[in-house]
């Protein structure tokens, strides 16, 4: 059965597109049937990140050799505006055509079509940084996503920390998180700032950093978020 995911929230810049790149490629290099809805108008980052990857894979000979012989198809990633998205998940998920579909979306929740596309979810995972203002887009995210689908599954990673931080605003928000938005799991996994996850962040390619092994066995174990 198709499971639909979305790394979201209305505060740009906290790492939805990262995540959902991350993810994705590591479920698809697993063995995976993995969609990747890049609804995050206009600038489709995922999909040009995609476009680039393919070139410097076809315009090198080594490079083309060695993804043939993984023997690994790519996941498949497609663009789309919020209407078209809605209009499209719910036809992918009843066809069963793939074990996960991935969307991207924009900040802004103020979009035709967004309460239609987020009933065809079953997961949305906000990304978490320790600052104000990514805790206020962030609440506000779920408990809109909440109020649009009281049916979904939703979830809170903490990304981008530094160990130089101090860690009170964090425990702040776990504390106000699970007295008033307990329908939200908050993930133990907590994935540091780190130039080699930006590095692995990649449409095609799995990363194999320790914070995003964590992560993926939080998610996807036996007894994982989302299973």
């Amino acid at each position: 059965m198709t499971k639909v995911i979305c790394f979201g929230s209305q505060k740009g810049g906290v790492g939805k597109s990262t995540l959902t790149m991350l993810v994705s490629s590591y479920l698809q290099a697993s063995g995976k049937r993995v969609f990747v809805l890049d609804a995050d108008f206009p600038q489709h980052s995922i999909q040009k990140i995609r476009n680039q990857e393919v070139s410097n894979i076809e315009s090198d000979p080594v490079l083309n050799a060695a993804f043939t012989e993984r023997g690994v198809a790519m996941s498949e990633v497609q663009t789309a505006t919020i209407p078209e998205g809605a209009g499209m998940v719910p036809m992918l998920k009843k066809a069963n055509l793939y074990d996960y579909i991935f969307i991207d979306l924009p900040g802004t929740l103020n979009v035709d079509g967004l309460s239609k596309l987020a009933v065809a979810m079953d997961y949305f995972i906000t990304p978490m940084e320790m600052d104000p203002k990514t805790f206020a887009s962030g609440c506000e995210s779920l408990l809109m996503y909440q109020k649009m689908n009281p049916t979904l599954k939703m979830g809170l990673v903490w990304n981008r920390t530094k160990s130089s931080e101090s860690r009170t605003l964090m425990d702040g928000i776990n504390q106000y998180l699970s007295t008033d938005m307990p329908f939200v799991t908050r993930l133990k996994t907590v994935l540091p700032d780190t130039v080699s996850l930006k590095r692995g962040s990649s449409s095609i390619y799995p990363c194999a950093e320790k914070p995003l092994l964590e992560l993926m066995d939080e998610l996807f174990g036996s007894d994982g978020f989302i299973g």
